[in-house]
């Protein structure tokens, strides 16, 4: 009999040796996997991050930028978004201030009622100083407001340096 991919992948429960339970994957059981290690870590205080606070206020112009900078606790883990506008084609980055590295980059063609949440790929943890800087661009061909990025996930309820 020929080795399938699953072979090459480990046992999931070895209590009941099973050699037949094998992991799905597909992305969201894999993504979930990768957070395994947190969700059960209890030094995590929920943390929801809305850029901008305000939408109805801000007006992204037509093929044009809206930048914005939130602070956040260092150590912040981010695992998942979501993209909040009426329609249109939207560009979305999320960068660490300090190292200028991308944490975060996706297109997303918005819909009416597509506020899901969409897992990362990864766990986006944020480092020192915690400054995240976010870039919303309109790829739509017209001005947009209304438009509003939600990043889902947890802050540290020890920062570093606090006593228990």
């Amino acid at each position: 009999m020929s080795e399938g991919i699953l072979d090459y992948y480990e046992v999931i429960d070895g209590f009941l040796y099973n050699t037949n339970l094998k992991p799905d994957l597909q992305f969201l059981p894999v993504a979930l996997r990768e957070y395994e290690g947190l969700r059960r870590s209890r030094g995590y205080a929920q943390r929801i991050v809305t850029v901008p606070e305000d939408p109805g206020h801000i007006a992204i112009p037509n093929r044009n930028v809206f930048r914005y900078g939130q602070r956040v606790l260092p150590g912040s883990a981010f695992w998942a978004y979501s993209f909040i506008a009426s329609t249109g084609l939207f560009s979305v980055q999320v960068r660490d201030n300090c190292s200028d590295e991308t944490l975060f980059s996706e297109v997303i063609l918005a819909s009416p009622g597509s506020a899901d949440q969409n897992p990362l790929p990864k766990l986006m943890v944020v480092g020192e100083p915690g400054l995240l800087n976010f870039e919303i661009c309109s790829l739509s061909g017209v001005d947009t407001t209304g438009v509003q990025l939600i990043l889902w996930g947890g802050e540290p309820k020890f920062p570093t340096g606090a006593v228990e």
